[in-house]
């Protein structure tokens, strides 16, 4: 009879890190000028500009920076325990929505929003996606060192208290 031996172990976070880095995203590059002239920005679009961003002097400056901010954060997150969504187009078969939104607003907040979307330069539309983006990211990144704090408070246990007698 013939035994065979099915391995167990939880993959390293470093071949976790390596398989989402062979997964595929997609990737934007952009010129950004500035008061300096500017540089080139790279992203995963799925993540936003304000999720792992690269910026580089040339556009291969920003791609091979993006690829230390993917590693990067794909190690926080396996770190975590969590893993990055898959790129968007390997998910077949899945509603992910029309790409249109109707949102009411209340008007002071719609006039404000339009005079921010004005000072960035951008459409209203553009300046709302982007600042989705930003909020979804900060979240998600707040949610991973919320979780790693209270990991690192509970691997710490309770804190020493000492008390003086008079």
């Amino acid at each position: 009879m013939s035994t065979s031996h099915v391995n167990l172990e939880k993959p390293s976070n470093e071949s976790l890190v390596e398989t989402w880095l062979a997964r595929g995203y997609s990737r934007q590059i952009a010129f950004v000028p500035d008061e300096t002239g500017g540089y080139w920005l790279a992203w995963v679009p799925q993540f936003g500009r304000h999720g792992l961003p690269g910026a580089g002097a040339t556009p291969q400056e920003a791609l091979a920076d993006l690829d230390d901010a993917l590693e990067t954060g794909f190690a926080l997150l396996a770190e975590a325990g969590e893993e990055p969504d898959p790129p968007v187009e390997d998910i077949v078969g899945r509603d992910l929505g029309s790409g249109k939104l109707t949102l009411r607003l209340p008007p002071q907040l719609h006039a404000r929003l339009q005079v921010e979307s004005e000072v960035a330069g951008l459409s209203l539309n553009a300046y709302l996606v982007s600042r989705l983006d930003q909020v979804a990211s900060e979240e998600r990144l707040r949610r991973i060192v919320r979780e790693e704090l209270a990991d690192a408070l509970a691997a710490a246990g309770p804190p020493a208290l000492t008390f003086k007698t008079a």
